[in-house]
């Protein structure tokens, strides 16, 4: 299986670039960051941006940020709906840790699809919340259809 077929449990790399292809297979420690990733944004109801995160670690958004995405992909992180100014003074994401079990996301083309790619537009959110509207209705109606059955018993 080729690292690309991995991700997001490898580092991703572009595609057609030889030195972002050399870059992800230098990173040896993506777990670690990963996980620290993880804790710092999770540990905080009002949820960071990148360039927080990056800031809080005192390293490179390009160090983080890939890190992000890939705990979007695992369904670990999911975009507010929030922006915030980074330093440049650009808006940008606030992530949050994933508020119910998102599904884990295989292909990031699907993904794309399915508007679980919070850092292009912020449809993580509103998916998600489409996704417990279906199934609330789901559960009510099935509800209803079990009371009408035992009210005729």
């Amino acid at each position: 299986m080729s690292q690309a077929e991995r991700y997001p449990d490898v580092p991703g790399f572009q595609r057609f670039s030889d030195t972002s292809r050399a870059a992800a297979a230098q990173v040896s420690d993506v777990e670690t960051i990963r996980q620290q990733v993880y804790d710092l944004i999770a540990g905080r109801a009002e949820g960071m941006t990148a360039d927080a995160v990056a800031e809080h670690f005192g390293c490179y958004h390009n160090r983080t940020s890939p890190r992000i995405r890939e705990l979007v992909l695992k369904g670990l992180l999911m975009d507010s709906g929030e922006r915030r100014d980074t330093r440049s003074g650009r808006r940008a994401v606030v992530w949050i840790r994933a508020v119910l079990p998102l599904p884990v996301i295989e292909d990031p083309l699907v993904a794309g699809q399915l508007r679980l790619l919070p850092h292009r537009d912020g449809g993580g959110r509103r998916a998600v919340n489409a996704w417990w509207f279906g199934v609330v209705a789901v559960v009510f109606a099935v509800g209803i259809v079990l009371v009408l059955v035992l009210k005729r018993r």
